[in-house]
């Protein structure tokens, strides 16, 4: 029987380090990217990997306010830096599988080694407790603040089913059905939508929006006579940008009233990732063509804006992510980081 073990490292981070001289110009509060300041957009810090030798990629995880990012080095170790200035380090027993940042600056880990490992930065101290199931491989990870619960997502063996489990602090852990499986209609999954939602879309285009802690479904709409099969919900989950299979057009659907614009003609250009605002102001779009360029899209006017390029990296992005509060984007690839926010206006 195969058995697969769930590691979770809580790191409690404490206190405020100060900004690193590697920054490129100085950073104001941050402010959340809408259509009226999206030309302030800018690469404003960046993390250079050439020192650590160890890190291979620029996959990443950030805290909801983008200030702090941990990265993966080699197979089971986190590094972790406070905006420029590097923190530490966090080793696990086994391959990092997942993270996330929960608030109050906490860091979990997940790897394949059957340990839950809370480690507390400003006590020296880690606690260590077990967690076993059979038959899954581990997917992702969460975290629930009000019921300081930690959600994973796993695939059963050999069955390939997805399956979510909740686990608290006192190491219990319930199994909880996949509830978008239960819908026939859900043909297609859109990958990096970070839980606990879950955006499924019929071949003839009937987009559902999910949680997987509830199994509910929150909002769904009709976007025509295809699937919405790319794209991204805004953090507030009321705006769903998305593209069709064949690259035609940037679209963006209103969950609240079930209504679907058709932003901008794509032409058949494809970009890594795309992102948008709360207010559903603007949208925003990462390597276009295999390109290092970031684009910006004025929902109201459709008009388009050519924000620049992100730093050299020797091949795609590894990792693209909007902050929780839409305030900073972070693209990680083999050559580091690149930090964009709104920069202050000039006088």
């Amino acid at each position: 029987m195969t058995h697969m073990r769930y590691a979770v490292c809580l790191l409690i981070m404490m206190g405020m380090v100060g900004l690193s001289t590697a920054q490129t110009q100085p950073i104001s509060a941050p402010i959340s990217i809408t259509a009226e300041n999206i030309h302030h957009l800018q690469s404003v810090m960046q993390i250079d990997f050439a020192d650590y030798p160890d890190i291979r990629s620029g996959w990443f995880v950030m805290s909801p306010d983008g200030h702090y990012v941990a990265v993966r080095a080699g197979l089971n170790r986190m590094m972790i830096w406070y905006k420029t200035t590097f923190m530490t380090s966090v080793t696990v027993p086994t391959m990092v599988v997942d993270a996330v940042f929960a608030p109050p600056l906490s860091l979990t880990i997940l790897d394949d080694s059957g340990q839950v490992i809370v480690y507390f930065l400003d006590l020296e101290r880690q606690d260590l407790l077990t967690l076993n199931t059979t038959n899954h491989i581990l997917q992702s990870v969460w975290f629930n603040p009000t019921t300081q619960t930690f959600w994973l997502e796993a695939l059963t063996i050999p069955e390939n089913e997805y399956t979510v489990f909740s686990v608290d602090f006192a190491s219990e852990i319930q199994t909880h059905p996949y509830a978008p499986a239960t819908d026939p209609n859900a043909m297609v999954r859109i990958g990096r939508i970070m839980p606990p939602y879950v955006v499924t879309s019929s071949p003839e285009g009937e987009v559902k929006l999910w949680h997987l802690e509830t199994g509910e479904v929150l909002a769904s709409a009709d976007v025509g006579d295809m699937p919405a099969v790319f794209g991204q919900i805004s953090p507030n989950s009321q705006w769903l940008v998305w593209r069709d299979p064949m690259s035609e057009a940037v679209n963006l659907l209103n969950f609240e009233t079930g209504e679907n614009q058709r932003i901008a003609e794509l032409n058949g250009a494809y970009f890594q990732a795309f992102f948008v605002s709360d207010d559903g102001s603007v949208i925003l779009a990462v390597d276009e063509n295999f390109q290092p360029r970031i684009v910006a899209w004025i929902t109201a006017t459709g008009e388009r804006i050519d924000l620049g390029e992100f730093r050299a990296c020797s091949r795609v992005p590894d990792m693209i992510r909007m902050s929780q509060d839409f305030t900073t984007l972070v693209i990680g690839c083999d050559t580091g980081l690149d930090i964009w926010r709104i920069t202050p206006e000039s006088d």
